[in-house]
């Protein structure tokens, strides 16, 4: 893949965070507005770009073991990775442990990730996208909150750990992305052909996925957080956005999926620090500062480094991006 031809897969995802971050810095929207374009994603464009774009395609295609597999050892691996650096090597408390390991790890597979995937893979990309959100939502996020969580009179407190647990598996049924996502399997599994006004009509409202979502990211993106940055930042950022997506290329080539879904499980674990780590992060009052400067950065490096992690999936799987 020429230089060229990755500028054409990349710029049309990086255009719209460039507008969205010059709208605020022009004073023609706040920082605020983009609640309003994220929600407008989430409930509305996502979910009939997922329906519409799954359920026309081959379940054969959509579903593989593998991803999963490979999903769970990458959050895995480098979740505990960085808690036993935190927690053995330099001794920090173990809510701090916790919420260093959840910044590395915890991937922004929705909000950035899926239009990102859409923008790179079309439909196929989802998948991935969807998996590390589950994953993420149903075991990193508990995880988290339990190692995070004050001792009670009984311990560690295992009814608190069952319902954070609990609190996730439901956020997860709930949420409209998920929702989509299954809606769009089984009509692909049973082969269903959606009535064409109700396809054209999620066509026309899925196509403005990638734009909403990337301009909302622009929109919130805060350079001021940076100057809580120092080295414990920057090495946690490089752990997210290098080493884990390095790690995901290793399990990518040991579990030998096709090479789009291959490169797409790489992709998806170079996207940046979720927004929720951050909003957990100061809801518990727990390594606040780092977590906003490590969200930032992590975001805005995306910029710089998801052509080379392009550029890298295309030279160990040429065919992934020629769909």
């Amino acid at each position: 893949m020429s230089l060229s031809e990755i500028l054409t897969l990349v710029l049309p995802l990086v255009l719209p965070v460039v507008v969205g971050w010059a709208l605020v810095q022009g004073r023609l929207a706040r920082p605020t507005d983009a609640k309003v374009l994220t929600t407008v994603f989430l409930w509305v464009c996502a979910p009939a770009e997922l329906i519409h774009t799954l359920a026309a395609e081959d379940l054969d295609d959509l579903v593989d073991p593998r991803l999963l597999i490979g999903t769970v050892v990458g959050f895995a691996v480098v979740y505990v990775a960085v808690f036993v650096v935190y927690r053995g090597v330099l001794g920090r408390e173990r809510p701090v442990a916790a919420f260093a390991a959840f910044s590395a790890s915890g991937i922004n597979a929705l909000a950035i990730g899926l239009p990102v995937m859409l923008g790179l893979f079309g439909s196929v990309g989802a998948v991935p996208s969807v998996v590390a959100t589950v994953v993420f939502l149903c075991a990193v996020v508990p995880v988290t909150l339990a190692l995070a969580a004050p001792p009670t009179g009984g311990g560690d407190g295992p009814t608190g750990r069952a319902a954070a647990f609990g609190a996730a598996v439901v956020a997860t049924a709930k949420n409209p992305i998920v929702v989509a996502t299954v809606v769009g399997l089984v009509l692909a599994a049973l082969d269903v052909s959606l009535p064409k006004v109700v396809d054209s009509s999620l066509a026309g409202l899925g196509a403005a996925t990638v734009v909403t979502a990337l301009v909302a990211l622009g929109m919130a993106v805060d350079l001021g957080d940076l100057r809580h940055g120092g080295a414990e930042v920057v090495w946690l950022s490089v752990v997210r956005m290098v080493l884990a997506p390095a790690f995901a290329l290793g399990v990518g080539l040991v579990l030998g999926m096709s090479d789009v879904f291959s490169a797409a499980f790489v992709i998806i674990f170079a996207q940046p620090t979720a927004k929720t780590v951050f909003v957990l992060s100061e809801d518990s009052g727990i390594f606040t500062k780092p977590v906003s400067a490590i969200v930032t950065l992590t975001t805005v490096s995306t910029l710089v480094l998801l052509p080379v992690w392009i550029l890298i999936c295309d030279r160990v799987w040429p065919s992934a991006f020629t769909g």
